[in-house]
């Protein structure tokens, strides 16, 4: 009887996206580790182009892209971000941080909706974080991993525990 196929690979695979071996290999690690989901492991594990499968993933889920340009992160867009992640319990904004998952405008005429971008919109604990940010309700979008990193970066900088410590201690 032939392996059931995984229909995530056979999407990404007739796309192009994929090789059959990376479906074969990615499908072999899933099965070992079934709590790893299908574009993680092509990702982490067989090397592809990030961009490439989770922008296909966000379509096959009927999520929104957004292409973050210099000019949407201005210091007004910087702090609104920055000002809600301060607002969050360590804990939370930790998490959010670490998901990637940032808020990052109400959308537009809609003003209890927030925009909250990602670069794995597939993480369901992207929307369980979302939803503490302080807006009715979040809608998630698909962003490049490397546009999320450098907003990170802005909005919450690595703590110097050392460095805060001889700060207070001088």
């Amino acid at each position: 009887m032939p392996e059931p196929k995984n229909r995530i690979g056979e999407i990404l695979l007739n796309k192009g996206i994929i090789t059959p071996e990376q479906e074969r290999k990615a499908a072999e690690v899933q099965a070992r580790s079934p709590d790893r989901k299908f574009g993680e492991i092509l990702v982490h594990d067989l090397g592809v182009d990030h961009h490439t499968v989770f922008s296909e993933l966000a379509r096959l889920y009927a999520f929104r892209e957004i292409d973050l340009k210099p000019e949407q992160l201005d210091e007004g867009r910087v702090k609104f971000i920055k000002d809600i992640l301060d607002g969050l319990p360590e804990e939370v904004r930790n998490a959010a941080v670490a998901k990637q998952a940032l808020p990052f405008k109400p959308v537009e005429g809609q003003r209890d909706v927030l925009m909250v971008i990602t670069p794995d919109p597939t993480d369901r604990e992207v929307v369980s974080l979302a939803v503490r940010f302080g807006y009715r309700r979040p809608e998630v979008f698909y962003a490049r991993r490397d546009a999320v990193e450098d907003l990170i970066r802005k909005v919450a900088p690595p703590k110097h525990d050392l460095l805060d410590f001889i700060e207070k201690a001088g």
